[in-house]
């Protein structure tokens, strides 16, 4: 269960190949006949800066399953907390 509303923005921006593919067409990722996203996760991690609750961060250990780091001086749902990785 999402933790906020967060959750949703970034899930959506991740559905969006085209935009995906122009993300990797800036980093110089060759998407051609390839999945973007996949091609995308295979070359960094997360950041989620100021992340309490947590909504991004859940996206992107359950939906990318990149390794993340959640930074916030805030406490972050029990949920998110207790995700690995």
């Amino acid at each position: 269960t999402p933790v906020s509303r967060a959750y949703y923005k970034l899930a959506q921006v991740f559905e969006d190949e085209n935009l995906l593919d122009k993300i990797a067409s800036l980093r110089g990722i060759d998407t051609s006949g390839k999945d973007s996203k996949h091609l995308l996760l295979n070359h960094g991690s997360g950041l989620d800066v100021g992340a309490s609750p947590g909504g991004w961060t859940q996206v992107l250990c359950n939906q990318l399953c990149i390794p993340t780091v959640a930074l916030d001086p805030a406490v972050l749902a029990k949920r998110v907390d207790s995700l690995a990785g």
